[in-house]
Formats: C-alpha cells, structure tokens, sequence
C-alpha cells in the first residue's frame, strides 16, 4: 500500500461507503476553506487500485518560516481498530506533510467514544470505541484534555436527533411538555420562520451583528459569508433560516387573552403593561421584527445547524425554538433522517446547552476526541505558546 493524492472523486467514492463520512470531510467544506486562505488535499492509501484510507487535509502557514499546521477536520477517515492500517497511515501522512514543511497534524475523528441518552448519561451496555483511542496514543498521537480543548473548533459532544420513521405530530409529542408549550405559545403570538433567498442572504449579518451569544462553527461574518453561500447554495446544501415576530399579531393576541381574563385584577394589569410593551414595540419596528436565525448545512441524510445566533434585545422570545422546530419539520420532509444540532461543548456539568437541548428527545453522541502528532517538537511548542487561550482553527 502506499499514500498518494487522490482527486474528489475516488474521495468521495471511499466516504460513501464509510459511516465516518461527513460534511467537514467533503470537497465542499475544502473549498471553503481555500476560500480563506488555507491549501487543501485529498490524500488516500491506495491497495492495488482500492482505498483503504483517506483524508482531506487543510493548511497553514503559521510562522515566518512558511512552516504549516495540517489539520483533518473531522478526520481522519480509516478504522481505528485496525492497528497495522492506522500505524501505515499515520506513518504515511507523517512523511507526506513533513515534505510540505508541516510541524504538527491535527485530528478529531468523526467516531462515537460511547453510547449516550437524551441527558448524556451513559448507556448500561453500550458502545465502547476506547480501543480507538488507545490506538492512536500507542502510535504517539497526543490526545487534547481539559483547558487544550479550550479552543477547539469542533466541540467533543454533539446533539443529534433521529427524525426516521416519524411524522411531525410524533416527534412533537415526543418533546418535553413545557417544549411543546413553548413552540405553540410562538406560533401564537406571532413567531414565524421564513427561508432567506439569495439576494436576502445578507439580512442574517444583521442578526450576527446584535448577537453577543452566537454559536458559530463556520465563522461567519461579512467577509465570509457570500462565498460559504455561493460555494452550498449551487449544491442546493444551505438553508438559512430566520425567525420574525409579527407585532400586531402579537398585540392582537395579547389584547385576545386580556378579554378572556374574568375576576383576575392581578393578570389584567400584567396584560395591559404587556399591551403597552407591544405597543412601544410597534412603535419602533412597525409591524415586524427580526429575532434570530440560523444557518443549517445539508449534506446528505444530514441536516446540520452550524451557525445559532439570536438578537440580545429578543432572546426572552426563545426564537430558537420555533427555528429548531420548523426546520426540523422542512427537513425531514426534504429527506434529512438526522437533525444535528451539532455542538454542545467539550463537558456534560452544567451545560446549559444540553439542559435546552435535551427537551427534543434526542441523544448525545461523544466522539473520541482531539489528537496532535507532532513533526517538529520546537516549533509545535511555540506554535501552542504563541496562541494559547486566544486560537481558533
């Protein structure tokens, strides 16, 4: 067997039939990559014409010296299980990025460490991959733990829910009581999803610009975000969602529940401030108002929510909920049997993310980690010196 560069086709014929195939292992992801900056590479370990293993691989670089980080998003693509074909293909990738002046190789596999609930408990008999892991160390890769993961790009827990074999009524029984209250309370007094077109893509900037709690994994920004449009867009692979309130619906529906109020003085005030709160709003916004939105990638069976974020002056609205619920709904219907709610951190205390998320019924998926293999040991050291705590791949 040996390493060569292989083109996107025989790439994407190997991932196809691997179920570590993912979006930020595909010709689409590399080529928004290229658009900031980075070089991008297939590469893949060829047995008599067959691929045995592959990657794709970013770089950068990252001193005065042109010397580069290599980095496999989401990968490598191979079975960690098979010892002698991760010890050739580690070896292999080492020669081929020491020749392009790499100091270090980055890697966070798309593979399962554990099977977890809803919640992220662990499942009694479940899936244990540890022997993965224990491949990797054995073949000096270095494992990323606590603080390192700081900044991460790709978080060590997803969210994922299963949207096969259920119709919208079943999946939304199936969600926490206080959920569902949530998502018809929305769409009552007035919470809408709308898709963004094209030549209306830009109005999301203005959400990113009045969100101080973004959850972004493609980094978007004004520079950057007609390129990752154009790039998905002509593979019919984005969907950018916002959410909208209809102001004089909310009023209406206010002014509704006040006159169905009887011998309750205490709610009757409340609802006449929130009648005078809705009218300032009105009076501000006319007759609708921008909450949030989010930008969802589709690859394959998959939809994926990679950019979250949600206006400060209306986050009390909870528009998330109605964005997650409605394009859960338009993408089952398109085909997605997965709703990856993606990132939900590198711990399970205290996360406030899984405490919201949880409510959908879904389940945690751990993967097995983050590794480094280091090329030349003084230069990776100053590389983490230089950006400890401030860098972002």
């Amino acid at each position: 067997m040996r390493l060569r560069e292989i083109n996107k086709k025989e790439f994407e014929n190997f991932c196809k039939q691997n179920n570590q195939d993912n979006f930020f292992q595909s010709r689409y992801y590399a080529e928004i990559k290229r658009k900031e900056g980075y070089h991008t590479y297939f590469v893949g370990l060829d047995q008599s014409g067959n691929i045995r293993a592959a990657t794709m691989l970013i770089s950068k670089d990252v001193t005065m010296f042109n010397k580069r980080m290599f980095y496999a998003p989401h990968g490598f693509i191979v079975d960690y299980k098979n010892t002698d074909l991760l010890n050739l293909f580690t070896t292999s990738i080492k020669e081929y990025v020491k020749a392009k002046k790499g100091i270090y190789i980055k890697i966070e596999p798309y593979v399962s460490l554990h099977d977890r609930s809803a919640d992220g408990s662990l499942i009694p008999g479940g899936m244990n991959n540890s022997k993965a892991v224990e491949n990797l160390l054995n073949l000096n890769w270095r494992q990323k733990q606590g603080e390192e993961l700081e900044d991460s790009f790709a978080p060590s827990f997803l969210y994922q829910l299963d949207l096969k074999g259920k119709n919208d009524e079943e999946l939304l029984n199936s969600f926490d009581p206080k959920l569902q209250e949530l998502i018809k309370r929305n769409e009552t007094i007035g919470i809408s999803v709308k898709k963004l077109e094209k030549k209306n893509y830009y109005r999301f900037l203005g959400i990113l610009e009045n969100s101080s709690n973004t959850i972004d994994f493609l980094n978007v920004d004004s520079r950057n975000l007609k390129d990752l449009f154009n790039i998905l867009n002509k593979n019919h692979m984005i969907d950018i969602s916002i959410a909208e309130l209809d102001i004089d619906k909310y009023l209406q529906s206010t002014i509704n529940s006040k006159n169905n109020v009887k011998n309750n003085p205490s709610l009757e005030q409340q609802l006449d401030k929130q009648i005078d709160s809705i009218k300032q709003l009105q009076y501000k916004y006319g007759h609708k108002v921008l909450l949030g939105g989010i930008i969802g990638v589709i690859y394959k069976k998959e939809y994926l929510t990679l950019v979250h974020a949600v206006s400060d002056k209306f986050s009390n609205f909870s528009p998330l909920t109605t964005l997650y619920w409605e394009t859960i709904k338009s993408s089952k219907k398109n085909g997605s049997e997965i709703y990856n709610f993606y990132g939900i951190g590198n711990e399970l205390e205290e996360n406030e993310r899984l405490e919201e998320l949880k409510k959908y019924n879904g389940k945690v998926i751990e993967l097995i980690g983050e590794f480094d293999f280091v090329i030349n040991e003084f230069s990776y050291k100053r590389q983490l010196k230089k950006h400890a705590n401030k860098h972002r791949y």
